[in-house]
């Protein structure tokens, strides 16, 4: 059977990985926005650095900006999202429109990238080390907490990147002319604006 998938965050380097040869991917990226993304890269923004400065971050945001950010993290912002978090924020399409502000990085349990890794047949990628080193990754070159094994890596990035996308696709900006800040190390191609 023939399927299409439609998706903005579909991590691509897992989908080859297990459709090999029958997939064939259409991208559409680097779309210009009409909105703004406002991306901040000089803090990790993982839950552990969020622990120390939050509150500085949300100083900077203010009082009125909706924050998307994890949902352990919500109490540190004056005006969280509830309902929309890191790993819930597929879908929704109430904050089209507004300005809105995302902080976090999002790494997930690492349970999650082996189990991704034994599903794709990567036996090599049983080692757990990771450490802060320079990667490239989907046009960046940039330093980040990763796996040093390879396959663990980019399954790594590749979801990371995914809900970052989500996050910061509920206001729409590309086709509104909301503003969206973005707190995070993690670079993505869809921001407007890098501050480092």
């Amino acid at each position: 059977k023939k399927i299409i998938i439609l998706s903005a965050t579909a991590p691509i380097p897992i989908y080859q990985q297990l459709f090999k040869e029958r997939l064939q991917i259409i991208e559409l990226t680097d779309v210009e926005q009409m909105g703004k993304i406002i991306q901040f890269t000089n803090r990790s923004c993982s839950r552990n650095s969020l622990a120390r400065y939050s509150e500085i971050i949300a100083n900077k945001i203010g009082d009125d900006t909706p924050v998307i950010t994890f949902k352990g993290f919500q109490a540190h912002f004056k005006n969280p999202t509830e309902e929309i978090y890191f790993g819930n924020s597929s879908g929704y399409d109430n904050l089209k429109g507004k300005d809105i502000a995302v902080v976090g990085t999002p790494h997930r349990n690492n349970v999650v990238y082996h189990l991704y890794a034994a599903i794709l047949g990567k036996t090599s990628a049983t080692a757990l080390k990771m450490k802060y080193q320079i990667v490239e990754y989907n046009g960046f070159r940039f330093k980040f907490n990763c796996f040093e094994d390879k396959d663990l890596r980019n399954i790594q990035l590749s979801l990371i990147e995914s809900d970052l996308i989500q996050a910061v696709g509920r206001a729409r900006t590309l086709r509104t002319l909301a503003t969206v800040l973005l707190y995070s190390n993690f670079p993505l191609r869809i921001s407007t604006t890098f501050i480092f």
